[in-house]
């Protein structure tokens, strides 16, 4: 109830001594026959011909911070995070597990999401990453909700966006 009382105290107090009270901002909704936008698609490949799997993706950010190796020479380390994966399936766990060594430790991933209103007019921004790999896993279970949401932390050797090499 304190919640209901003070804003309507401070609008009193504010209107007595004559200044203007701030109106709350208007927040349109979107259309009810506006479709839904569609969820980001994140393809996994096995290593040495394992399989491909595709998953919604719902979050993703992508770092390429510019630094020097011990010659001096410049390089781009990639970071890209993927959050809210589904489904958390066995494929997905034996991915993320990473337990080779070798060439077979690094991925190839392919990230496409849908880009309606972008000035070249694709329908689509598509992020490829080679030589993936995993530096944290981190699972959340929800049985308010129902679901279960898995977030990956990756670096990658190279990537690319929309076939423009970033790094």
């Amino acid at each position: 109830m304190r919640h209901l009382i003070m804003p309507l105290l401070l609008g009193s107090l504010l209107a007595s001594t004559g200044a203007a009270v701030a109106q709350p901002p208007v927040v349109e909704a979107a259309p009810a026959d506006a479709p839904a936008p569609r969820p980001a698609t994140l393809r996994l490949e096995a290593p040495g011909g394992g399989g491909v799997r595709e998953y919604q993706l719902d979050d993703l950010s992508v770092s390429v911070t510019r630094t020097s190796d011990s010659r001096g020479d410049p390089r781009g380390d990639v970071s890209v995070s993927l959050g809210t994966v589904r489904p958390l399936d066995t494929f997905l766990l034996e991915w993320a597990r990473q337990g080779e060594a070798g060439p077979d430790a690094s991925r190839r991933v392919v990230i496409t999401v849908p880009a309606p209103n972008t000035p070249d007019a694709s329908p689509e921004v598509r992020y490829e990453l080679d030589g993936a790999k995993v530096l944290a896993f981190t699972a959340a279970h929800s049985t308010a909700a129902g679901m279960a949401q898995v977030m990956l932390q990756v670096v990658v050797r190279r990537i690319s966006l929309n076939g423009v090499v970033l790094n």
